[in-house]
Formats: C-alpha cells, structure tokens, sequence
C-alpha cells in the first residue's frame, strides 16, 4: 500500500508542470505531518482570497502560511475529537462554498474550479478547508453562545 502511494506521488512529481518544490516534512500535530509543499498549498489558498499577500516579503508570507496550516491542522484535531467531519452536510457545506467564491466575485462553481486549477489547487482541497474552518466556528459558538450577554 505505502509503496503504492509512494509510486503515485513519485509519478506525479515526475509530470508537473510547474517549478520544483523540495517536499520535506517541516512540522508533526498528533498523527498529521506539515510538509513544506502543504505550506505552498496554503500560500497559494491565502493569496487566493487575499492577493495583499503576494505583496509581502517572501519570509513574511512563509511565516503567515506556515502559522495557518498550524492553527488549520490543530483545528482539525480537536475538531475530529468531538465530532466526524464527513457527516456534515453537503449541501450546507456547498452553500457556504458559493458564499466563498461569490466573494471571490466569481459568479458560479465552474468558474471557481477553473480559478483553482489554474492555481494548482484541488477543488476538495479548498472544500475541506472551508469544512474546517465551519465546523470549528459552529464549535466555538456552540460552546460560547451561552455565554454571551
């Protein structure tokens, strides 16, 4: 099995197209590991929805990216602590989707996809993502809404 991953993510390497990235494991929360092509990943999502970024100094947006996917990952872990991330529901899930790319000021699903493809990104990539960061704010509501006045 791991072998077989192995030859996909070999394989893969082998046919993109875009510049080389060395992929090293860089950090471990509970059982997920952080690479550094997770860290790209995360810069290309962030100054998707936020272009400032791509203004910054190249450190500047390493360190914001890297303390994203950090807070991201340790959101994911406690999250898979309380609740099972795959019985959320779709169709809210897609809602809250169309929320995301019509702020982006794309106008449907299919434009958004093309936009991501051409930033190397995964539709179910950004899709997870905002999985995360829903759940953890239903989360935080949940326990915090009582106790609010």
């Amino acid at each position: 099995m791991i072998k077989k991953i192995l030859s996909i993510v070999l394989i893969l390497i082998l046919f993109e197209k875009t510049n080389a990235v060395e992929n090293k494991i860089l950090f471990k929360i509970d059982n997920q590991i952080i690479t550094s092509l997770d860290i790209a990943n995360e810069y290309t999502y962030l100054s998707l929805i936020n272009s400032n970024l791509r203004k910054l100094p190249k450190d500047k947006s390493f360190l914001i990216s890297k303390k994203s996917i950090i807070r991201e990952k340790i959101k994911e872990s406690e999250l898979k602590k309380k609740l099972d991330l795959d019985k959320i529901n779709d169709n809210i899930l897609e809602r809250i989707m169309k929320t995301f790319y019509l702020k982006l000021k794309i106008e449907n699903k299919e434009e958004f996809k093309k936009l991501l493809e051409k930033n190397q990104l995964e539709y179910d990539f950004v899709k997870n993502k905002i999985k995360i960061e829903s759940a953890w704010n239903q989360l935080i509501y949940n326990k915090y809404n009582s106790k609010v006045k």
